[in-house]
Protein backbone atom coordinates (compact mmCIF):
# COMPACT_ATOMS: atom_id res chain seq x y z
CA UNK A 1 0.00 0.00 0.00
CA UNK A 2 1.17 3.53 -0.65
CA UNK A 3 -0.15 7.07 -0.23
CA UNK A 4 -0.88 9.20 -3.29
CA UNK A 5 1.40 12.24 -3.20
CA UNK A 6 0.77 15.67 -4.70
CA UNK A 7 1.64 16.33 -8.33
CA UNK A 8 3.36 19.55 -9.29
CA UNK A 9 3.03 19.26 -13.08
CA UNK A 10 1.00 21.73 -15.10
CA UNK A 11 -1.19 21.73 -18.18
CA UNK A 12 -2.21 25.05 -19.74
CA UNK A 13 -5.82 25.96 -18.97
CA UNK A 14 -6.35 22.97 -16.67
CA UNK A 15 -6.21 22.05 -12.98
CA UNK A 16 -4.84 18.74 -11.78
CA UNK A 17 -7.71 16.74 -10.19
CA UNK A 18 -5.96 13.52 -9.19
CA UNK A 19 -4.92 10.15 -10.58
CA UNK A 20 -7.30 7.78 -12.29
CA UNK A 21 -7.43 4.03 -12.72
CA UNK A 22 -10.55 2.93 -14.57
CA UNK A 23 -13.52 4.59 -12.86
CA UNK A 24 -11.54 5.28 -9.67
CA UNK A 25 -10.00 8.70 -8.99
CA UNK A 26 -7.34 9.08 -6.31
CA UNK A 27 -6.51 12.43 -4.76
CA UNK A 28 -3.45 13.54 -2.80
CA UNK A 29 -3.39 11.70 0.53
CA UNK A 30 -5.53 8.76 -0.60
CA UNK A 31 -4.16 5.30 0.09
CA UNK A 32 -3.72 2.87 -2.78
CA UNK A 33 -3.18 -0.86 -2.49
CA UNK A 34 -1.01 -2.43 -5.16
CA UNK A 35 -2.18 -5.84 -6.33
CA UNK A 36 -0.06 -8.50 -8.05
CA UNK A 37 -0.21 -6.82 -11.48
CA UNK A 38 1.26 -3.67 -13.00
CA UNK A 39 -0.73 -0.51 -12.38
CA UNK A 40 -1.04 2.54 -14.60
CA UNK A 41 -2.43 5.67 -12.99
CA UNK A 42 -3.46 8.41 -15.43
CA UNK A 43 -3.46 12.13 -14.58
CA UNK A 44 -7.00 13.58 -14.43
CA UNK A 45 -7.37 17.22 -15.43
CA UNK A 46 -10.34 19.59 -15.20
CA UNK A 47 -10.66 22.44 -17.69
CA UNK A 48 -10.39 25.93 -16.17
CA UNK A 49 -12.97 28.64 -16.86
CA UNK A 50 -11.89 32.11 -17.90
CA UNK A 51 -13.64 35.41 -18.57
CA UNK A 52 -13.68 37.63 -21.64
CA UNK A 53 -14.69 41.20 -20.87
CA UNK A 54 -15.69 43.69 -23.53
CA UNK A 55 -14.64 47.34 -23.56
CA UNK A 56 -16.98 49.05 -26.00
CA UNK A 57 -14.74 52.16 -25.99
CA UNK A 58 -17.62 54.57 -25.62
CA UNK A 59 -20.38 52.37 -27.00
CA UNK A 60 -23.22 50.65 -25.17
CA UNK A 61 -22.27 48.21 -22.43
CA UNK A 62 -21.59 44.59 -23.35
CA UNK A 63 -21.67 41.81 -20.75
CA UNK A 64 -18.74 39.49 -20.12
CA UNK A 65 -18.54 35.83 -21.17
CA UNK A 66 -17.32 33.00 -18.91
CA UNK A 67 -16.38 29.73 -20.61
CA UNK A 68 -13.97 26.82 -20.49
CA UNK A 69 -10.46 27.35 -21.79
CA UNK A 70 -10.10 26.62 -25.50
CA UNK A 71 -13.84 26.48 -26.27
CA UNK A 72 -15.33 28.42 -29.17
CA UNK A 73 -16.74 31.77 -28.06
CA UNK A 74 -19.76 33.34 -29.74
CA UNK A 75 -18.93 37.03 -29.79
CA UNK A 76 -21.76 39.31 -28.64
CA UNK A 77 -23.88 41.50 -30.92
CA UNK A 78 -22.36 44.84 -31.88
CA UNK A 79 -22.61 47.62 -29.32
CA UNK A 80 -24.01 50.98 -30.42
CA UNK A 81 -22.08 54.23 -30.49
CA UNK A 82 -23.88 57.18 -32.10
CA UNK A 83 -21.94 58.56 -35.06
CA UNK A 84 -19.83 55.41 -35.45
CA UNK A 85 -20.02 52.07 -37.23
CA UNK A 86 -18.84 48.97 -35.35
CA UNK A 87 -16.05 47.06 -37.14
CA UNK A 88 -15.46 44.24 -34.67
CA UNK A 89 -13.49 43.33 -31.55
CA UNK A 90 -9.72 43.54 -31.06
CA UNK A 91 -7.37 42.17 -28.42
CA UNK A 92 -5.69 45.59 -28.25
CA UNK A 93 -6.98 49.15 -28.42
CA UNK A 94 -6.92 50.13 -32.09
CA UNK A 95 -5.57 46.70 -33.10
CA UNK A 96 -6.68 44.26 -35.75
CA UNK A 97 -10.19 42.81 -35.56
CA UNK A 98 -10.22 39.23 -34.24
CA UNK A 99 -11.38 36.52 -36.59
CA UNK A 100 -14.07 33.99 -35.86
CA UNK A 101 -14.23 31.39 -34.63
CA UNK A 102 -12.63 32.93 -31.54
CA UNK A 103 -11.57 30.59 -28.72
CA UNK A 104 -11.36 31.28 -24.99
CA UNK A 105 -7.73 32.23 -24.35
CA UNK A 106 -5.64 31.22 -21.36
CA UNK A 107 -6.31 33.58 -18.45
CA UNK A 108 -9.20 35.27 -20.31
CA UNK A 109 -8.97 38.55 -22.19
CA UNK A 110 -10.43 42.01 -22.62
CA UNK A 111 -11.62 42.70 -26.16
CA UNK A 112 -11.93 46.29 -27.37
CA UNK A 113 -14.52 47.63 -29.81
CA UNK A 114 -13.10 49.00 -33.07
CA UNK A 115 -15.10 51.86 -34.58
CA UNK A 116 -15.13 53.80 -37.82
CA UNK A 117 -16.59 57.28 -37.92
CA UNK A 118 -19.97 57.15 -39.63
CA UNK A 119 -19.49 59.04 -42.87
CA UNK A 120 -22.20 59.94 -45.31
CA UNK A 121 -21.64 61.71 -48.59
CA UNK A 122 -23.48 62.58 -51.76
CA UNK A 123 -22.28 60.36 -54.58
CA UNK A 124 -21.62 61.43 -58.18
CA UNK A 125 -25.06 60.06 -59.06
CA UNK A 126 -26.52 62.47 -56.45
CA UNK A 127 -27.53 59.69 -54.02
CA UNK A 128 -26.54 59.57 -50.37
CA UNK A 129 -23.71 57.06 -49.81
CA UNK A 130 -22.37 55.57 -46.61
CA UNK A 131 -18.76 54.44 -46.18
CA UNK A 132 -19.02 52.18 -43.15
CA UNK A 133 -22.48 50.66 -43.03
CA UNK A 134 -24.56 48.33 -45.21
CA UNK A 135 -27.44 49.64 -47.33
CA UNK A 136 -30.21 49.45 -44.66
CA UNK A 137 -28.19 51.78 -42.41
CA UNK A 138 -27.53 54.12 -45.33
CA UNK A 139 -31.24 54.25 -46.13
CA UNK A 140 -32.07 55.37 -42.62
CA UNK A 141 -29.35 58.02 -42.66
CA UNK A 142 -30.40 59.19 -46.14
CA UNK A 143 -33.85 59.96 -44.80
CA UNK A 144 -32.31 61.90 -41.90
CA UNK A 145 -30.00 63.81 -44.28
CA UNK A 146 -32.90 64.58 -46.64
CA UNK A 147 -34.88 65.93 -43.72
CA UNK A 148 -31.92 68.04 -42.57
CA UNK A 149 -31.62 69.42 -46.12
CA UNK A 150 -35.26 70.50 -45.99
CA UNK A 151 -36.41 68.07 -48.68
CA UNK A 152 -40.10 67.34 -48.71
CA UNK A 153 -41.48 63.94 -47.72
CA UNK A 154 -42.53 63.10 -51.28
CA UNK A 155 -38.92 63.26 -52.58
CA UNK A 156 -37.66 59.84 -53.72
CA UNK A 157 -34.30 58.86 -52.25
CA UNK A 158 -32.70 55.99 -54.08
CA UNK A 159 -29.82 54.10 -52.47
CA UNK A 160 -27.59 52.21 -54.87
Amino acid sequence: MFTIVSYEGTKAGHTFAGWGEGDNVYETGDEYTVEDSDVILTAIWTVDEYVITFDSTGGTEVGSITQDYGTEVTLPPAPIKPGYAFNGWSETIGGDVVTEPYHMPLDGKTLYAIWTVDEYYRGADDTIKHTACPVPCAMIKAIEVASDMGLKRDVLIEIK
